[in-house]
């Protein structure tokens, strides 16, 4: 049901001619628009054959930057079924796309934009995987994606970390060195995945580690840094492995998760069977802080102790987390950034619903020693990780000044001018909250996404119109925070509204009673927040016994004490918060005996 449903969805963009192109290649775009519609109508391939295709196809948002990497899995991924299928349906105008792009690469040498025809040269790629043009360019791109050697049991010890021969895998890679404890499949994924981060790594910050303006000069740089010793990656079996290894060399190791050491040289992390995309998600961030301190063409003069401008270095690679897989064709489309991002959700609920501020000065002067001894250092990283997005998000001129900002940082000589915030405080922060309220004219047409499961609107001017606009598989979500928006009981009510979410706010909103049951039946819904809106005691009897609720908020709502022989029953109750209705104090305490795991927030 799921690929059913949104291969319609995706069609329907199909119809609205909603395509990616590039300035001469846009007669191309819509060639390939028309032939794909065609052969959907006429059943000669179906819409879930085509979905990974019309997602190469289809426009990203403005928001965010959509490239092409060379699959892990390189040509073998083109041996699908299906993929061959729709490529050789759609071959004649693939072939004409792919050459359409390479011209427009081509162009952009000539001109001096080296940045943007590198990007082109993988999308022709992308059209025709075996286009000899692209492919002589790119061939270390290529190679680096399907070579791998892998050594279950290493012959040799790992004397950094007193691991043993055989007592770990060793992967090799042509720009990596992967040393494992994991299950030898895993970590050969690993290993892959490590090659295309860096492929996506070096397209996004091309100007950091090659600056020249022709292809050539870059294949020639690519090839001298290989000449280089290899990325070293390190990945423990567990927590408890990465923690007591790590705790000498990092004493506040025990509340990460990954890992980068300068002075080693090597990034460490720890595979999470139960939250696999978590340690995938770890591995990219560790490997940003590697990429900018060993590959850049800068000289590397970072103190991350006592320097001003690290919040930059974090903010960074809390940034390159966003990098999603989009479609897996023979040549991956990934997207980073956009104002579903997982880490600009949390961003947005600490900005425009708590309304949290570090000003700019502070934000700036403070140092890697000074911040991680901070009790509220996740409120840092939060605003940290939004000023990333704010940054590169918003058009090229503030990309390049957040870069110019960077490498200042890493320089050793951290420039707080260069940012706006240096100017004006508070028109910092204004322009901030603008860009974190920008979703609202784009909500209705977000695209799907198994990896982009939290959604934060909160005080935006979003209707309950706007998200039944969503397929259904945009309603499939972990957070979904509606909080001071105008939604109201119709999102729950009305037939095509299903939504699932393990966490649903709908604080000051126009929902009622009348919602509840239908919010009821979400299957993994934990946690719940009604304050401040039409509730009564009607509405809470309807919760009566339920086993899942382990967080419930209905401040400010009209419940009385009539509720509490039903609030007794929620036995899986964690946090319950009443204050500003009739509950009194007397059901209060009565409540706190009744339910053990019950705690004031």
């Amino acid at each position: 049901m799921y690929r059913i449903a949104l291969t319609i969805f995706l069609v329907h963009l199909l119809a609205v001619n909603c395509f990616a192109f590039d300035g001469g290649n846009e007669a191309a775009f819509k060639a390939s628009q028309a032939e794909l519609a065609r052969l959907i109508e006429s059943k000669q391939i179906t819409a879930a054959e085509a979905e990974p295709l019309i997602r190469i196809l289809t426009s990203s948002e403005p928001d965010r930057i959509r490239l092409f990497v060379p699959s892990p899995t390189g040509a073998g991924r083109n041996e699908k079924p299906a993929i061959l299928k729709v490529q050789n349906a759609m071959r004649s105008s693939l072939d004409q796309l792919a050459e359409s792009t390479y011209q427009v690469a081509n162009e952009k040498l000539r001109i001096n934009d080296a940045e943007s025809a590198f990007r082109n040269y993988f999308q022709t790629l992308a059209f025709n995987p075996k286009h000899e043009g692209a492919r002589k360019i790119l061939h270390p791109w290529i190679e680096a994606a399907s070579k791998r050697m892998v050594q279950a049991k290493a012959d040799r010890p790992l004397v950094e970390l007193e691991w043993k021969a055989g007592s770990y895998s060793a992967i090799t890679t042509p720009r990596f060195a992967l040393y494992s404890r994991a299950p030898t499949k895993i970590s050969a994924q690993l290993a892959d995945l490590c090659e295309q981060t860096y492929c996506a790594w070096q397209q996004l910050f091309f100007r950091q580690w090659c600056e020249e303006s022709s292809s050539a000069p870059f294949r020639q740089r690519e090839v001298a840094n290989r000449q280089l010793p290899p990325f070293r990656i390190v990945l423990f079996r567990n927590q408890d492995e990465y923690v007591k290894t790590l705790s000498s060399i990092e004493p506040n190791i025990k509340v990460s998760t990954g890992y980068y050491s300068p002075k080693l040289k090597m990034a460490f992390f720890y595979w999470d069977e139960r939250d696999p995309n978590r340690s995938t998600i770890t591995l990219r961030h560790e490997l940003t802080h590697l990429f900018f301190n060993e590959a850049t063409s800068r000289l590397n003069r970072l103190d991350p102790d006592q320097q001003a401008g690290v919040w930059a270095v974090e903010a960074i690679a809390l940034y390159f987390e966003s990098l999603t897989v989009v479609s897996d064709w023979s040549c991956d489309a990934v997207e980073i950034g956009g104002w579903d991002a997982p880490r600009l959700q949390s961003s947005r609920f600490r900005r425009l619903h708590d309304e949290t501020w570090i000003p700019w000065e502070s934000f700036h002067s403070e140092t890697g020693t000074r911040l991680r001894g901070r009790d509220d250092i996740a409120i840092w990283y939060t605003q940290a990780a939004g000023l990333a997005h704010y940054m590169m998000d918003r058009d090229d001129e503030s990309r390049q000044k957040l870069m110019k900002y960077l490498e200042s940082v890493y320089q050793g000589r951290p420039q707080s001018d260069i940012l706006d915030g240096s100017a004006s405080d508070d028109l910092f922060r204004a322009n901030y909250d603008r860009f974190l309220q920008s979703p609202q004219s784009r909500v209705r047409s977000r695209l799907p996404s198994l990896d982009r499961t939290d959604v934060v609107l909160t005080r935006l001017k979003i209707t309950s119109d706007d998200l039944l606009a969503w397929p259904n598989e945009g309603r499939k979500l972990k957070w979904l925070d509606l909080s001071f928006t105008q939604v109201d009981d119709s999102l729950f009510l009305k037939e095509a509204g299903m939504w699932e979410a393990t966490r649903l706010s709908l604080e000051g909103t126009k929902v009622t009673d009348a919602c509840i049951p239908a919010i009821l039946r979400m299957p993994k819904l934990e946690e719940l927040d009604l304050s401040s809106c039409v509730i009564t005691d009607e509405g809470v009897q309807l919760l009566k016994g339920n086993t899942k609720l382990k967080y419930l908020w209905l401040t400010s709502t009209r419940i009385t004490d009539q509720s509490y022989e039903v609030l007794r029953t929620l036995r899986s109750l964690e946090l319950l918060e009443v204050s500003g209705t009739g509950i009194t104090e007397e059901s209060l305490r009565r409540l706190k005996r009744a339910l053990p795991k019950w705690r004031s927030p």
